[in-house]
C-alpha cells in the first residue's frame, strides 16, 4: 500500500497504508488497510483498481479532509454524524468557558459570553 496522493489536499504526498484489500460483500467494496490514514484523496481507491468516478456510491470515514478531492465528482454529499471521540458539528459540544464574541464556525452566530 505505497503510492502518491494526486488530489488537491495529497498531491506528493506518500501514503504508505501497508497491507491492503478490497473485500466484496454483497455487492458491496470496502477498501481496508492496515495503517491509518485519511480517506482525502481519489488515489486511495485507484490504488486498489477501484475508478471513483465509476462508482454510485462512495462511503468516506471522513469530515472534511475528502471534499476537495471528491466534490468534484459527487452528485450530492451526505454528512453522517455518529458518536465518537470528536464531532464534525461543534454545536453539539456543551462549551461552558468561551470569551464573548467568538464565533465556533464560520456561519454560528457571535457567542454573547453568558453561560449556557
Amino acid at each position: 500500500g505505497v503510492f502518491t496522493g494526486t488530489g488537491p489536499m495529497y498531491r506528493g504526498i506518500r501514503f504508505r497504508l501497508g497491507p491492503t484489500a478490497v473485500l466484496r460483500i454483497g455487492g458491496v467494496r470496502v477498501v481496508v488497510c492496515s495503517n491509518r490514514a485519511q480517506a482525502g484523496d481519489r488515489s486511495i481507491l485507484r490504488h486498489v483498481g477501484l475508478e471513483p468516478a465509476a462508482q454510485k456510491i462512495i462511503g468516506l470515514k471522513s469530515s472534511v479532509h475528502f471534499r476537495a478531492d471528491y466534490e468534484p465528482i459527487a452528485g450530492k454529499i451526505l454528512v453522517v454524524v455518529a458518536p465518537g471521540s470528536n464531532t464534525a458539528d461543534t454545536r453539539e459540544i456543551p462549551y461552558r468557558r468561551l470569551r464573548p464574541g467568538l464565533r465556533i464556525a464560520p456561519s454560528s452566530q457571535v457567542l454573547s459570553g453568558a453561560p449556557a
